[in-house]
C-alpha cells in the first residue's frame, strides 16, 4: 500500500530537514499508523525515533513523564495516537521549548493514502489567515444554521489561531488534515441554541445520525436535548468528572479543507470546508482562554452563516465576498 501523505506530512506540513530530530509518539491502538509513517520516513532519509506508550483515556490527557521529556528534546513531534495530545500540558511545554508538533490523532491507513491529507496546504494557508484576521478584529458573533442553530457571543479582545495544517516554525502546532481558524469566545457571553448535525468525533458518537441540541446561557450549556444514544453518550462524557467547566462554550472553529468530509475522525471532521464547530470544556489552549476543564469536545454543524459585527464571514457554509484580500 502506498502512503503519499507521509511525504506531504514531512515535507509540507512540517518542512522537516534531514538533520532534524523527529519523534513519533504512538500507542497500542495506533501503532500501525506510526509504523507506516516511520518506515516511509526512514526510507526518505529522515532521523526518526518512535515511542509507544499506553493508550490514553481522553483527548488532552498527558503522556507518561519519560515521553513528555522526550518531546522537549525533539525538533519535530508527530503524535500518532488514538486521543489527541493537542490540549495536553506536555504538548504545550514541548512547543514552548521550541518543538514543532504535528497532531496525527486517530488517523487511518486510508488517510495516509488518499483524501484530505492530499489537499494543497500552501494554497489553503492563505484562506486560513484571512479568516483568522476577520475573527481577531471582530467583537461580536452571531451564528445561525439551517438545522436551527441561533447563538451569539463576544470575541472582543480574543486573538484567533490560524491552523493551516502546517507546523513550519519553532513552537508551532498543527493537526492536518484539519485546516481551520479558531478562537475562544469570551467566557460567560454565549447565549442561544446550537444544533449539532455534523459530527462529534468522540468514542461512541461520531457522525451525527439525529441532531443534538444545546441550550446555552451565559457561556455554558445548560441543557442537552436529544433522545438518541449519541446524545446520551455525550451527556455521560461531560458529566463524568463532575467539573462544571466541562459545559463551557470554549471555542468557535471554522473548517477550511475542501477535501475533508464528515467521517467520524476528529482531525478530518474539524476541517470540513464551510462547517463550524463549537468546542466544549477547556479553553486554556486558546489565546485569552481562562477556564480549565477535564474535557475538550468539538461538535460540528453544517453550512452555518456567521456574522461578525454585522458583516458576513460565512453564508451557508461559503466564504462571503470580501473576506479574501483582493
Amino acid at each position: 500500500m502506498s502512503f503519499p501523505a507521509v511525504e506531504i506530512l514531512l515535507k509540507v506540513c512540517a518542512r522537516a530537514k534531514k538533520e532534524e530530530s523527529i519523534l513519533v509518539i504512538t500507542d497500542s491502538v495506533q501503532k500501525h499508523i506510526a509504523r507506516a509513517f516511520v518506515d516511509r520516513g526512514l526510507e526518505m532519509g529522515y532521523q526518526i525515533c518512535c515511542i509507544e506508550m499506553p493508550t490514553r483515556s481522553a483527548h488532552g490527557e498527558n503522556p507518561p513523564a519519560p515521553v513528555a521529556a522526550a518531546m522537549k528534546a525533539a525538533h519535530i513531534i508527530f503524535g500518532a495516537t488514538k486521543f489527541s495530545l493537542y490540549h495536553s500540558m506536555a504538548r504545550k511545554e514541548a512547543v514552548k521549548a521550541g518543538a514543532r508538533f504535528v497532531n496525527m490523532a486517530d488517523y487511518t491507513l486510508d488517510m495516509l493514502s488518499k483524501g484530505p491529507l492530499l489537499v494543497d496546504f500552501e494554497k489553503q494557508r492563505e484562506v486560513v489567515f484571512a479568516v483568522a484576521k476577520v475573527l481577531t478584529e471582530g467583537k461580536w458573533v452571531k451564528m445561525t444554521a439551517p438545522g436551527g442553530t441561533d447563538i451569539q457571543f463576544s470575541i472582543e479582545g480574543r486573538r484567533a489561531l490560524a491552523e493551516p495544517g502546517m507546523s513550519v516554525s519553532a513552537g508551532e502546532t498543527s493537526s492536518p488534515p484539519d485546516i481551520e481558524a479558531e478562537l475562544a469566545p469570551v467566557e460567560g457571553t454565549a447565549n442561544g441554541r446550537v444544533v449539532i448535525d455534523g459530527s462529534i468525533p468522540q468514542p461512541g458518537i461520531g457522525v451525527i445520525r439525529t441532531p443534538i441540541e444545546f441550550i446555552v446561557k451565559d457561556g455554558f450549556i445548560t441543557k442537552i436535548i436529544g433522545d438518541s444514544d449519541q446524545a446520551e453518550v455525550l451527556r455521560k462524557q461531560l458529566a463524568a468528572s463532575g467539573n462544571p467547566n466541562n459545559y463551557n462554550i470554549a471555542e468557535l472553529g471554522i473548517g477550511l479543507n475542501p477535501l475533508a468530509t464528515f467521517s467520524g475522525s476528529m482531525l478530518e471532521d474539524e476541517g470540513v470546508y464551510g462547517s463550524a464547530h463549537i468546542g466544549i470544556g477547556n479553553n486554556t489552549a486558546f489565546p485569552g482562554g481562562t477556564l480549565s476543564a477535564d474535557v475538550h469536545i468539538d461538535a460540528m454543524l453544517r453550512k452555518p452563516t456567521i456574522i461578525i459585527d454585522g458583516k458576513p464571514l460565512l453564508i451557508g457554509g461559503e466564504l462571503a465576498e470580501g473576506v479574501m484580500p483582493a
